[in-house]
């Protein structure tokens, strides 16, 4: 368009004014629509989630994405000195799970915190803080630069998660362009930090009481193990081990107990199997260096260099079930361990500090529970003893003539008492022994014992040796003991019994017997149960002097009984002839009767001579 003079007319152009007021207002009220909208949206999360914070920073990330127009945000949160990721969310390209991007970005977590990065310096602060632009910006780490540019932003933010006034985590987000966030903005995202460390804390306090309550819940049924089964460990320790388990995520969980310097399988619970039931206590072990240092000793993976170099066995024992995380608390009575707990975890994952003082509060219940049980049965032990000492005694008494009832309760009493499978007693006359009392057993079983005797006192066997040596002697192992002869092995076989104990029944130094006691299976006895079959043969002594004793004084008294009746009779013989001088049939009749008495005999006659000298009868009487 040209004016009258030729010229152009220059074209007018409107250009928006600023905002009116009132669209300021709107806008105003829009944006906080929106953020009131974000934030119930992240407390509606966070009344559901007690247990996880997890739904909490999920909806966090959304939401942050959804208002901001954001590339992508994230949450990290510090473990020990390392940043984890806990959320994330991102545009169409980085949110695909297929994306390359998101995949090496995922990856690169867990990694180091880095405190003089920039994300690093708003954790160290806790306060929020932006970067923008980043590239070119000297302020921005080349390593930040080079994750801008790879990932496609030019501003980001950070939001500290803050807690006890130390960071725990944070919010990051950021911008494609170099784009600033508003003031109210920051505020927003402030919140969402504040609303995430609640979550957080939230969760740890619930999950740290409900983790509290199970705890107890499991010692408290720990303990009603222990209260119904006092003379029983087997109930307490699988209860523990199954319980302890479940509590710490373990894999499987061995107790062993210690003897002899060997580590012997107590419980288990668990689906890895158990290579051997026992092994040496030795430090090369995990276990065997818990129980030896009196100490908990954690490895995060025993099939590492490092592991290997520090426990050389322990890897050859894990290799066939591939388990990594190991964690062993000793059992500790009276500054002296009796055994450990083993935990063990397929996957290399350590076991946490709560898990690790729960386990250490078990071992402390096995050990009250493995001495109760101790006292009870040693209480319950002394108590059948000293019952079946008065039972013994009480035969005793009532058979003071006839020392067979007394080896017969002394048999029944060993093999109940010693837990044996048969038990006999057998006397020494000269060099023969011969079987006198046993207890009940297969028919085949006592006719392979009875075959034995009367036996030859040899020094073979453990009777023999008890005898001649005039001490205990055991066999832990027929099939095993060098010392046993093929045809005893058979005879024991035939009977059924793999070790034996032999005490010997001394008097005056000298061995007048021996009790046996039998059991099916190999082992040693204990120092109680030789002490207990001692006080058994010292009894069985006890007994065969009294009947000597008794007999020899029955004896003593017969002849002193017959001696006192002559006297008698020849008193009245004597009296009879004093007071009939010149009557000489009652003299004879007296003494006609006496004899009958005395001598026991059915009919007594008085011969006197005739005249012609033959002797014809005088008297009689029947």
């Amino acid at each position: 368009m040209t004016t009258r003079s030729g010229t152009r007319k220059r074209k007018s152009v409107v250009r928006p004014g600023p905002p009116s007021a009132a669209s300021r207002a709107v806008k105003e009220r829009d944006e906080a629509l929106r953020f009131q909208a974000a934030t119930a949206d992240i407390l509606a999360s966070l009344s559901r989630s007690r247990e996880s914070p997890q739904p909490v920073l999920d909806a966090i990330v959304r939401n942050v994405l959804q208002l901001f127009d954001t590339r992508y945000a994230v949450v990290f949160l510090i473990k020990g000195e390392q940043l984890e990721l806990a959320a994330v969310i991102g545009d169409d390209l980085f949110g695909a799970p297929s994306s390359e991007a998101r995949r090496q970005f995922v990856q690169s977590f867990p990694q180091p915190i880095d405190w003089m990065s920039f994300t690093g310096q708003a954790m160290k602060a806790g306060e929020v803080r932006q970067l923008v632009p980043i590239a070119g910006n000297p302020k921005a780490t080349p390593r930040a630069a080079a994750l801008a540019k790879t990932f496609g932003y030019n501003s980001m933010v950070i939001a500290p998660l803050v807690r006890d006034g130390r960071a725990i985590g944070a919010i990051a987000s950021n911008h494609r362009e170099a784009r600033r966030y508003s003031d109210e903005e920051l505020a927003v995202l402030k919140t969402f930090a504040d609303q995430a460390a609640i979550a957080i804390e939230n969760a740890r306090l619930f999950n740290e009481t409900k983790e509290a309550l199970e705890r107890q819940k499991a010692s408290a049924d720990i303990l009603r193990v222990i209260a119904r089964s006092p003379g029983d460990i087997q109930p307490v320790l699988d209860a523990m081990a199954e319980t302890a388990a479940r509590l710490c995520g373990a894999t499987d969980v061995v107790i062993r107990r210690l003897d002899g310097g060997r580590l012997h399988m107590a419980a288990h619970y668990g689906e890895v199997p158990i290579t051997v039931d026992s092994h040496p206590s030795t430090r090369n072990t995990v276990m065997g260096r818990a129980v030896l240092e009196r100490r908990t000793i954690h490895v995060a993976d025993i099939l590492s260099p490092e592991a290997r170099a520090e426990f050389p066995q322990a890897p050859a024992l894990a290799r066939p079930v591939d388990y990594h995380t190991l964690l062993a608390v000793p059992l500790v009575r009276n500054d002296v361990a009796i055994g450990g707990i083993l935990l063990r975890r397929l996957e290399v994952r350590l076991f946490s500090e709560q898990q690790v003082k729960l386990l250490e509060s078990f071992a402390d219940q096995a050990v009250i529970a493995i001495e109760n049980a101790r006292l009870f049965n040693e209480t319950k032990e002394a108590l059948e003893r000293q019952t079946a000492t008065a039972e013994i005694l009480k035969v005793i008494a009532s058979s003071p003539s006839d020392v067979q009832p007394v080896f017969n309760v002394i048999a029944n009493s060993s093999r109940q008492l010693l837990g044996g499978m048969y038990a006999n007693v057998v006397r020494r006359e000269g060099d023969l022994l011969h079987l006198v009392a046993w207890t009940a057993m297969s028919e085949a079983a006592e006719t392979a014992l009875r075959n034995v005797f009367p036996a030859k006192l040899t020094g073979q066997g453990a009777t023999g040796k008890a005898i001649l040596a005039c001490t205990p002697a055991w066999i832990v192992d027929v099939e095993t003991d060098p010392d046993c002869s093929e045809s005893f092995r058979e005879r024991a076989r035939a009977r059924g019994f793999r070790s034996l104990l032999a005490v010997p029944m001394l008097r005056d130094g000298a061995a007048v017997g021996a009790i046996n006691v039998t059991r099916a299976e190999p082992g040693a006895f204990s120092i109680h149960q030789i002490g207990l079959l001692q006080t058994f043969a010292d009894q069985a002594v006890i007994a065969i002097e009294n009947v000597r004793l008794f007999k020899e004084l029955e004896a003593r008294n017969k002849d002193l009984g017959e001696s006192l009746e002559q006297q008698t009779a020849t008193s009245e013989v004597l009296k009879v002839i004093s007071r009939t001088q010149f009557d000489l049939e009652p003299v004879l009749n007296i003494v006609l009767d006496n004899a009958l008495n005395l001598c026991g005999a059915d009919r007594v006659i008085i011969l006197r001579p005739n005249a012609e000298g033959n002797y014809v009868p005088a008297a009689g009487r029947t």
